[in-house]
């Protein structure tokens, strides 16, 4: 249900930024960088804990 819900949060923040674009495009280069950032901190950060806390524990 997270993943939906992160997935439907990208794309809204992603049109958004494309919407803005037509009035400022350092507005919208701005959002959609923080988008695409959280997208990726979203993904990789779970897996980068995952392994450090498998590396801890041996």
């Amino acid at each position: 249900m997270g993943q939906y819900i992160g997935g439907t949060i990208a794309i809204v923040g992603l049109v958004a930024a494309a919407w803005i674009a037509q009035y400022s495009a350092v507005a919208a280069g701005i959002i959609a960088t923080l988008d695409l950032f959280g997208m990726v901190a979203l993904f990789v950060a779970p897996r980068i804990l995952e392994n450090r806390n498998n590396s801890e524990q041996h």
